[in-house]
């Protein structure tokens, strides 16, 4: 069935602002679901993804269009008519991808996301048993543009640097226990 793609757009640009595009179409018995994509972030890029917004849904039946949220797919027959969703990368089959990837990942989207970081302290603690790393938060700090790392172990704040330094993005020693890391290329410390 052909959706009215005006409309969809409509939809999109008026519930989640000028940002998004109609992406993936898919017809079913009962439903068309129309997904979008971010105008300016690939798909792998987290900067572009919504949480609890799903497609846009066109109901057959009754012609009516109607951007789903999170809490649609448990009350309505939605899931019903969706293939089995592709079952989610494991922890240990992203951790399984050479440091490599993960670069290129990086360098392609031009951000470090979330789990490349998470990534690289993964890495951290296999070869230091022992090692706990996490994101301190910084409310002076765009949290969008930075991690930072709190750490006062020397070895282990040269390993995060060493990482930093391979990727080729900025960091900034704020003092002798944090580490202030860009996640965008042109991170202005």
């Amino acid at each position: 069935m052909e959706i009215d793609r005006d409309l969809v757009q409509k939809i999109l640009d008026d519930e989640l602002g000028g940002n998004y595009v109609i992406g993936n179409v898919m017809d079913t018995e009962k439903y068309v679901f129309v997904w979008y994509e971010h105008k300016t972030y690939k798909k792998d890029d987290q900067r572009g993804h919504l949480i609890g917004v799903g497609p846009v849904v066109l109901n057959k039946e009754t012609g009516e269009y109607k951007l789903l949220g999170s809490g649609d797919y448990i009350v309505g027959d939605y899931m019903d008519y969706l293939p089995e969703a592709e079952e989610a990368e494991t922890l240990e089959d992203f951790f399984a991808k050479p440091v490599e990837e993960i670069i290129k990942g990086i360098h392609d989207r031009e951000f470090v996301n979330d789990e490349d970081y998470f990534y690289f302290l993964y890495l951290m603690e296999k070869e230091f048993p022992g090692f706990n790393g996490y994101i301190t938060l910084d409310r002076n700090l765009n949290l969008g543009e930075h991690y930072l790392f709190d750490q006062e172990n020397p070895k282990y704040r040269q390993k995060i640097i060493g990482f930093w330094e391979q990727i080729g993005y900025p960091y900034f020693i704020r003092n002798e226990k944090e580490i202030v890391l860009g996640r965008v290329k042109n991170y202005r410390l």
